[in-house]
């Protein structure tokens, strides 16, 4: 029976290029032409590549060796002066070896690209596909999209997707996913290296990193750890700490209270923006960013009016 940790040699059935693969793994790419097969795939082609053994006949074994003749009339005559020419090896042309080359090119509506959690090696793979192997590293990369219906506690960690429904309520330490789209109750730490979809009535305890975060409407959520993300879109009403590498825009639908440090920071006419706000320097991330008093951030900033004192 086979164990977690041990490896095993499978044989591409597409080039013969022999590799080492994880023995609970089932499928796989081919760290010499990149092409996708399973562990099946790769033990049945092994074994039917396997040459038949054949026993030689006596009259094989003792059959005379005819005398190679060679004409001693006709000397070969080279000149001193001409150096041999050394012709290299030109490698198959291949749509294997072109994709391994060129597969940002060849990549197709049916493919998606992954990165691994261990060495971060960027690959392309299937979308139909379950799971993955660094052609770099040899590691185990998940790629099935989990859907949270009720109660989840254990940790996720996976290049697909996040879908965390209405009356689920994920409570897991750690959540490692492609992309995150949460309806329910969250209290994880969530790193996506995608983008985050928030539509919920409640608090998100957990810390929560993504590339782009939308805040929808009709959301009212508040997220009691900070945010870090590239960009964000709020529409909803949502209390945070946002640390933003790029711009922050509060749409006219949109309510965001607390603090943002960000490096471009807009509120539609109709939004409402009540907190701290600091802009990045330009220069470089090293630098201490700028404060920004509410009152000096322009007309992009729309207050809401004062009401009246009837006594």
């Amino acid at each position: 029976m086979a164990k977690a940790g041990q490896k095993i040699s499978v044989r591409c059935p597409h080039c013969g290029f022999e590799q080492l693969e994880p023995s609970l793994a089932r499928s796989t790419y081919c760290r010499s032409c990149s092409e996708h097969f399973t562990i099946e795939q790769a033990l049945r082609a092994a074994k039917s590549a396997r040459p038949p053994t054949r026993v030689l006949s006596l009259e094989e074994v003792v059959a005379p060796v005819a005398p190679t003749a060679v004409p001693v009339d006709a000397p070969t005559l080279h000149d001193p002066s001409e150096s041999p020419k050394v012709v290299a090896a030109q490698p198959p042309t291949t749509l294997s070896h072109l994709r391994l080359k060129f597969g940002q090119y060849f990549r197709g509506p049916n493919s998606l690209a992954v990165r691994c959690f261990d060495c971060g090696t960027e690959q392309d793979v299937t979308a139909a596909a379950q799971s993955a192997t660094c052609r770099q590293c040899g590691s185990y990369i998940d790629l099935q999209n989990y859907k949270i219906s009720g109660s989840f506690s254990r940790d996720i960690k996976t290049a697909g997707s996040l879908l965390v429904l209405a009356r689920a309520d994920l409570a897991s330490a750690k959540v490692i996913c492609g992309s995150a789209t949460i309806y329910g109750k969250v209290r994880a730490s969530l790193y996506c290296a995608g983008d985050v979809v928030v539509r919920y009535d409640g608090r998100i305890y957990g810390e929560v990193e993504g590339r782009h975060l939308h805040i929808e409407k009709g959301s009212s959520v508040d997220f009691m750890r900070p945010l870090r993300v590239t960009s964000a879109d709020i529409e909803g009403k949502t209390d945070a700490t946002i640390i933003c590498e790029g711009p922050l825009i509060v749409r006219r639908t949109g309510h965001l209270s607390g603090k943002v440090v960000a490096k471009g920071f807009t509120v539609e006419k109709g939004g409402r923006f009540d907190g701290d706000l600091e802009i990045m320097p330009r220069e470089g991330p090293g630098g201490p960013p700028r404060v920004v008093p509410i009152s000096n951030v322009g007309p992009k900033i729309e207050m809401p009016p004062p009401r009246d004192n009837l006594g």
